[in-house]
């Protein structure tokens, strides 16, 4: 049987995820890098999960609300501002979840358009970002690059699936905080449908 670890920043986000065969185990990482490293880091130590699955909120400056974005690819943009040569961002868990054979079907999926798309970035920062700025990637969080990061550095396999809730620069704050019950129900619908393959 696989062992699951499912991550989740606030309890606003929390879903329950099943999967055939595998037993899954939920934490709450808390807001931002620092906690969802010491979380993460701890309960790696722990218990070695065959999969980590980070799912929660995030904004976006090119995609719509509603949107449901599957990350294999993560930066770290307070990194990236101060540009520090070599300092580990951006990074990819795609290698170690080819070679465990995992979520190679997860797609993300715009359910207005029902179109699919793959290959997309999560931007991490210490801050909700509510101007847009200079942001490179897809969906924007508070955690995601941190718990790749822990995850790569146990070799363990990650990904992130992130509900959009909000538009960067268009009352982020009020539109998250409006939009967490859809999130749940729509990350539920997502993992509803999908294998661990």
């Amino acid at each position: 049987m696989k062992k699951i670890l499912a991550i989740h920043a606030v309890e606003g986000e929390r879903i329950n995820l099943h999967f055939e065969g595998a037993e899954v185990t939920q934490l709450q990482t808390g807001v931002g890098k620092a906690q969802t490293a010491i979380r993460l880091t701890q309960a790696l130590s722990q218990t070695r999960p065959d999969l980590v699955i980070n799912y929660g909120s995030a904004g976006t400056l090119t995609h719509n609300v509603g949107d449901l974005i599957v990350c294999r690819d993560f930066t770290d943009r307070d990194l990236e501002l101060i540009g520090i040569p070599d300092t580990g961002s951006p990074l990819s868990t795609s290698a170690l979840l080819e070679e465990a054979g995992l979520c190679s079907t997860w797609t993300s999926v715009t359910p207005q358009e029902t179109a699919f798309f793959a290959g997309h970035v999560c931007s991490t920062g210490d801050s909700f970002v509510t101007e847009t700025g200079n942001i490179r990637g897809d969906v924007v969080d508070m955690e995601a690059y941190a718990a790749a990061q822990a995850c790569l550095l146990h070799n363990v396999p990650f990904i992130s699936v992130k509900y959009v809730t909000d538009i960067v620069g268009q009352n982020s704050i009020r539109q998250w905080e409006e939009k967490l019950a859809d999130a749940r129900l729509g990350l539920k619908a997502f993992f509803s449908s999908r294998t661990l393959s």
